[in-house]
C-alpha cells in the first residue's frame, strides 16, 4: 500500500486501501500499523487535520482491530538489512575520515 507523507510530530505517512477499507499509518517512533474495516472518512479526516496524533489517539487507537507490520527495511531496495547496514557504514566512513586508520566491517 502507498502511504502519503503527513507533517506531523507523531504520524510519519498514512495509506488507504478503499477495496479491503484498510488504512496503514507509519508512527515517527516507529512502527506501522494496519487498521481493519476502517470507513474511508475516517482516513480523510486523518490527512485534515492539523493535530495527527490526537486524532489517532481519540478516533483510531483501540476503535478499530490492527496489527503491527513487521519491519519493512529489509525489503526496502531490494537489498537485504545487512546490505543495507553495510552501505550505511560505508557512506558513513567516506564522510568522516578515519583518524586511527582502523576500518569497520558488517558482516
Amino acid at each position: 500500500m502507498m502511504r502519503t507523507a503527513v507533517r506531523s510530530r507523531s504520524v510519519r505517512s498514512a495509506g488507504y486501501d478503499a477495496d479491503e477499507c484498510r488504512m496503514e499509518i507509519e508512527f515517527a517512533a516507529g512502527g506501522i500499523y494496519e487498521y481493519f474495516d476502517v470507513p474511508k472518512a475516517v482516513y480523510e479526516w486523518l490527512m485534515r487535520v492539523p493535530n495527527k496524533g490526537r486524532y489517532v489517539t481519540r478516533i483510531i487507537a483501540n476503535k478499530y482491530r490492527f496489527r503491527v507490520r513487521p519491519a519493512e527495511a529489509a525489503t526496502e531496495h531490494g537489498s537485504s538489512l545487512a546490505e543495507q547496514l553495510q552501505r550505511s557504514v560505508a557512506a558513513l566512513s567516506e564522510r568522516s575520515p578515519s583518524s586511527s586508520g582502523t576500518s569497520s566491517s558488517v558482516t
